[in-house]
C-alpha cells in the first residue's frame, strides 16, 4: 500500500493515493501500531476518522461488509434507468470548484460527505445487474460517471 505519513497536531495522518486521509489520534496510534503494524493500523484501528484529502469532507468507504446497497442512491453505486445503459458511480468529490457545477461537488460549503466504493464490490454488483439485464437487452453500455470527478478514483 502506498501512503504518506505525517504528524498534525494531536493526530497521525496518512494520505493514501493522494486522496484518502486517515486520521488517528496519537494516543491510540501507538497501541494500534503495536497490535496491527503500520499498514494494519490504517485498516483496523477503530479510532480513525477518514476524510477526502482534496475536499476535506468526511469520506465513507462503501464495501460489501458495510451492507450498503449500490442501487438506490443517486450519488454513488450503480444507476439503472430501465434502459440498456448503466451509470457506474465509484466516487464523489471533485478537485475543482466550478461555479456552474450542478451537483456542487467541488470544494464546497454545502456538501458535508463524500463516498468511495470498493472496486471489488462495485464490480461484483455490476456483474449481477448485467447478468439480469441480458435477458431483456441485446447490448449493455456502462458509463463511468459521478457526482464529482471519476478520474479521482484510485
Amino acid at each position: 500500500m502506498k501512503y504518506e505519513k505525517r504528524l498534525e497536531g494531536d493526530d497521525v495522518v496518512f494520505i493514501l493515493h493522494g486522496l484518502i486521509e486517515v486520521r488517528i489520534p496519537k494516543k491510540f496510534y501507538e497501541k494500534c501500531r503495536q497490535r496491527y503494524g503500520e499498514e494494519g493500523t490504517i485498516s483496523f484501528c477503530p479510532y480513525k476518522s477518514i476524510y477526502n484529502a482534496i475536499t476535506k469532507r468526511r469520506l465513507y468507504y462503501i464495501s460489501k461488509e458495510s451492507n450498503v446497497p449500490l442501487i438506490g442512491h443517486n450519488a454513488f453505486g450503480i444507476i439503472d434507468r430501465g434502459t440498456n445503459l448503466l451509470q457506474v458511480r465509484p466516487i464523489t468529490g471533485c478537485n475543482l470548484n466550478c461555479i456552474f457545477c450542478s451537483v456542487d461537488e467541488g470544494i464546497s460549503k454545502t456538501r458535508i460527505t463524500d463516498y468511495i466504493v470498493d472496486l471489488d464490490y462495485i464490480l461484483e454488483e455490476f456483474e449481477k445487474i448485467v447478468e439480469y439485464k441480458r435477458k431483456y437487452c441485446e447490448s449493455i453500455e456502462a458509463h463511468i460517471d459521478g457526482q464529482g470527478e471519476p478520474f479521482l478514483y484510485p
